[in-house]
């Protein structure tokens, strides 16, 4: 399970950890599953996309969705949008 881990996961740092909110609705169950495990145990610092492939655009709001059904409003929050923002704030 730990091969797919990277799959799963880029790591940008020690301790911020983006996971691509297409694995959480992968065709690979280990995939989806360390997807879910990391956001359930808030493991993910935030969440990204293929942002180049416009056809992942429906399981990125689908991913969204999951993430605000599964997880406390706060925490959804944070991965979503105000994590990400903090790191690029943080660039300037």
């Amino acid at each position: 399970m730990f091969n797919r881990f990277i799959v799963s996961v880029a790591v940008c740092s020690p301790l911020r950890q983006r996971l691509n909110l297409r694995n959480v609705f992968s065709d690979n169950p280990d995939i989806q599953r360390t997807a879910k495990f990391l956001i359930d145990n808030r493991l993910a610092a935030f969440v990204g996309s293929n942002a180049h492939n416009t056809e992942e655009l429906a399981q990125v709001k689908d991913g969204i969705r999951w993430v605000y059904d599964h997880c406390p409003e706060k925490y959804a929050d944070a991965i979503i949008h105000d994590n990400a923002y903090e790191i690029v704030k943080t660039q300037d």
